[in-house]
């Protein structure tokens, strides 16, 4: 066969056929074996044979090696996954399959092995501890702060449902969520609240008049508001109707009973009027209305949603006599501290008025319950349960507010201190600024 004809035939092959195969030797044998051609394809044939030979193994390597990595990771996820989900979510988050034994040993990392493994380890749930960081710790948003346990001395009145909110405040554990104690100190018909806080005996405490608490401050008493339980003063003077007082005019030549809070609030009445206390007899009391029942007294120092209801209840018929009406236009109830308190213990008391006014909220959402808490905390005083309840109702009107429960404004505070400068009732110049202290109840306002 010539050399033009073994080429076109090797053309042909080629053409008809897309992978090398073995040459037919029943048609061309000697030529296949002793051509050119034959030995390019043999050693086209065996190059390719040993590439993939060479290549076979690295390809095996590779494949065990991640294979390996897989297994490591998977192995540390189920590890973590026994202990915890949080651990198996952190271990898949942490363990890197990339990084193998092979690759640490080319970064010399066993040179550092603890400190380059262990927050790994730890990450999947081990005991190994991660090295000391000397930055802070970054607060997250769910945590929350942590309080001081703080106490407080409270100079109250009776503990009836007057004081509902502050009795509902330990009773409902909302002192104790804010790392808060409050022992109450009631005070009789003798004791002025002015004196008691003023002395240190009690950090807080609520005076009934809040012309006797701008009388001490203007006689030089460090005292402050930092709030206020009655927008306007719910007090006056009941009487029965039989021999009934609806004016100050009416009280001249009487019997008047009024307890020891009750003084300030009646002076400015009568002096409002042109009247003095010499123009009757005022008898010391405390809150119980029956010297008034008994004839012992003709008027009786109260609330409007306190004794008038009590006697009403027993069927008898009253007058009332509304301070508010008769030119008292200020405050009831208004918390006090000193000026000194305000500033040591401002932390406490901002605490102590965000779990009293949680506490009114919840006695005016529930009054039975805390009706019944009050009747429980008072044994000696022999509370109607009925009484307080309907007593509890008619106080919420005296103390919401559109600004919220405790609020006050220096419009109301200079009015007040207006109408004692114009009855010559004020030792020294004072303004409304200096006698209320808001910072304490815009902190408790956001408090948990």
């Amino acid at each position: 066969m010539s050399s033009r004809t073994f080429t076109s035939t090797t053309i042909t092959a080629r053409a008809t056929s897309t992978c090398p195969s073995a040459p037919d030797r029943s048609t061309s044998r000697h030529t296949f074996r002793s051509s050119r051609a034959s030995r390019a394809w043999r050693s086209r044939r065996s190059c390719g044979t040993r590439r993939a030979a060479r290549s076979r193994p690295k390809l095996l390597r590779a494949r065990r090696r991640m294979d390996g990595r897989g297994c490591r990771a998977r192995r540390a996820e189920r590890i973590a996954r026994l202990r915890s989900p949080g651990d198996a979510i952190a271990c898949r988050a942490t363990v890197d399959p990339r990084l193998s034994r092979r690759d640490l040993l080319r970064l010399g990392a066993f040179a550092v092995g603890g400190a380059a493994i262990a927050p790994v380890i730890q990450a999947c749930g081990q005991a190994a501890q991660a090295p000391a960081s000397s930055a802070p710790a970054v607060p997250t948003a769910s945590a929350k702060p942590t309080l001081a346990p703080a106490s407080l001395n409270v100079q109250v009145g009776v503990q009836n449902v007057e004081f509902a909110g502050i009795l509902a405040a330990e009773d409902q554990g909302y002192l104790k969520a804010l790392a808060l104690t409050e022992t109450l100190l009631p005070y009789g018909p003798n004791v002025q609240p002015v004196t008691v806080i003023a002395g240190g005996s009690a950090q807080v405490g609520v005076i009934g008049g809040a012309d006797t608490f701008l009388k001490a401050r203007a006689s030089g008493i460090p005292v402050v508001a930092i709030g206020t339980m009655y927008q306007k003063a719910p007090s006056g003077l009941v009487s029965l109707a039989k021999n009934p007082i609806r004016s100050p005019k009416d009280a001249v030549g009487k019997k008047i009973g009024l307890q020891s809070g009750a003084r300030g609030p009646w002076s400015t009445i009568l002096n409002l009027a042109g009247l003095k206390e010499s123009d009757m007899t005022i008898v010391p009391v405390q809150f119980d209305p029956t010297p008034l029942v008994q004839g012992q007294v003709d008027g009786f120092w109260s609330f409007a949603f306190n004794q008038p209801l009590v006697l009403q209840a027993q069927g008898l018929d009253t007058v009332f006599m509304t301070a508010f009406d008769a030119g008292y236009k200020f405050y009831g109830d208004v918390i006090i501290t000193t000026d000194q308190a305000a500033k040591d213990s401002a932390d406490a008391l901002s605490r102590w008025l965000r779990a009293t006014s949680k506490g009114w909220d919840y006695a005016f959402g529930y009054p039975d319950a805390v009706a019944k808490l009050a009747a429980d905390k008072s044994p000696a005083l022999n509370l109607d349960v009925k009484q307080q309840t309907a007593q509890l109702k008619a106080e919420k009107d005296f103390m919401m507010s559109s600004k919220g429960i405790y609020a006050m404004d220096q419009a109301t505070w200079q009015a007040g201190i207006d109408i004692l400068k114009s009855l010559n009732q004020l030792d020294k110049p004072i303004t409304a600024t200096e006698v209320m202290n808001t910072s304490i109840l815009e902190t408790a306002a956001k408090l948990p």
